[in-house]
């Protein structure tokens, strides 16, 4: 994209232009590469303002920035783009993009499996149309307009995104910028419930995606999810539904899920179908159900989207087996909230394995008043499982422990100290996963036992 082109996305003249081709577009100085836009943003942490002369440093092609922050030589950078809010500009200038180059978009959202769901969707898409997607969890107000800028750098087809949320009114934002013509809605779980005062709180914040819909927009959601399906009833559209309930559209006959993949058998529209995935768990049957679906209403031949399923990979940090010998390592320490711990947990008390089973947990974050309990009803259910011990660090985690009554436990006040001291714990055989919210950086105890493990 040149200057100039930018410029009409954003209807702004640039200071001091000079016709250059922006090569992609940064928020950070440090990984800003030659070429680049550099927009500033203000944080609570910090202002990009007080980093535009390392950007030029770097090789900055344009700056976005705001009026405020005026008081730097202008003489001295080129194409400077002045504007109220760097932020909404740079959403405008996503959402122009998308108007121009963007033929069918599709969006997920749900409480956990988002970016699971999302890759799997783009992984069956680009092999069939011309597909782009968001980059990485790229999925909040910031994350979005910064993925379609940097990745649509042509006409495409679909372009694939997974939409997060923190706050109330932050999908309505996403949709506006998008206008997704397939909306997916994987569940409700009492994620981020800190920042809400209930789980219906929650379901509303996520049920903006329903927002804004035209005749022709379909809406793919979770049948056997009651929060999720009470709520797309009442809304318009085309729905289509994913499940093993009866009135599902595409049903789940059988999901026999082993311990590193799945054979799932589905019914849709009159015929039977079965497919394997390297995706472990039930919650991963209803993923594969949610991206198979999509696929087969983008009109993708079925045998295509077989194909594409079974040589699907999971992605780093979110259920996968890091280690197979001498023991079994699952690294899915990227996120974690109390149904998708739960649904880990169910998954490897229920697979057989000869060794012992380990579970490693860090705290839920984002729970709010609700945190004690909620890791105490962990603590409870764990307590039931066939797990032989139970290892715990955090602040809140401590609760899970005081939990357990019948099993091997230790805690830990952190991820530092929890990595000092599991290798004396475990040993060869085990089966263990690792599981924890992003902030509590578990991939340390993970780098941990790897470093040992992976020489044994």
């Amino acid at each position: 994209m040149k200057v100039s082109e930018f410029a009409k996305l954003i209807e702004k003249e640039a200071y001091n232009f000079k016709e250059r081709e922006i090569t992609g577009f940064s928020i950070d100085s440090r990984k800003l590469k030659r070429g680049e836009m550099f927009i500033a943003v203000r944080t609570e942490k910090n202002d990009g303002h007080n980093f535009i002369e390392d950007a030029k440093r770097k090789g900055a092609s344009s700056y976005l920035l705001s009026y405020k922050r005026r008081s730097i030589d202008l003489d001295a950078f080129e194409n400077l783009f002045f504007v109220g809010d760097t932020v909404s500009t740079l959403q405008k200038a996503a959402k122009n993009l998308v108007k121009q180059r963007v033929k069918k978009s599709v969006a997920i959202t749900g409480s956990a499996g988002k970016t699971t769901t999302k890759e799997l969707t783009y992984h069956i898409f680009k092999d069939y149309y011309k597909t782009r997607a968001t980059v990485g969890n790229f999925n909040n107000t910031l994350g979005l307009p910064l993925s379609i800028l940097n990745r649509v750098n042509e006409n495409i087809d679909f372009f694939i995104a997974e939409f997060g949320m923190s706050y109330r009114g932050e999908i309505k934002k996403l949709v506006d910028i998008l206008k997704p013509d397939i909306r997916v809605w994987l569940n409700v779980f009492p994620a981020h419930i800190g920042n809400f005062g209930s789980i219906e709180e929650v379901r509303e914040a996520k049920a903006e995606i329903l927002l804004d819909q035209t005749p022709e927009t379909i809406v793919v959601y979770n049948f056997d999810d009651i929060l999720v399906k009470s709520r797309v009833d009442r809304a318009v559209g085309v729905k289509y539904s994913f499940g093993k309930g009866a009135g599902s559209d595409l049903k789940i006959l059988e999901c026999i899920t082993n311990i590193d993949h799945s054979i799932l058998k589905f019914g849709f529209d009159g015929r039977e179908f079965e497919l394997k995935t390297n995706l472990t768990g039930e919650h991963n049957c209803y993923n594969v159900a949610a991206s198979v679906l999509t696929a087969l209403l983008a009109e993708i031949p079925l045998e295509k989207i077989k194909e594409r399923v079974e040589t699907f990979k999971p992605i780093e940090n979110r259920g996968k087996f890091v280690l197979k010998e001498p023991i079994l390592l699952f690294n899915d320490c990227y996120n974690s909230n109390p149904e998708a711990l739960k649904r880990v947990i169910e998954h490897f008390s229920s697979v057989k394995h000869n060794g012992r089973k380990v579970a490693i947990i860090g705290d839920m974050l984002e729970l709010g008043e609700f945190s004690e309990e909620m890791h105490r009803e962990i603590g409870r259910f764990l307590d039931q499982t066939d797990f032989d011990i139970i290892l715990t660090w955090g602040n809140d985690s401590r609760f899970i422990s005081e939990e357990i009554k019948g099993k091997e436990n230790f805690h830990f006040e952190n991820n530092t100290d929890a990595a000092q001291q599991i290798n004396g714990i475990i040993k060869e055989g085990d089966l263990i996963f690792v599981k924890a919210s992003r902030g509590m950086h578990g991939e340390v105890i993970i780098d941990e036992i790897i470093k040992k493990w992976s020489e044994s």
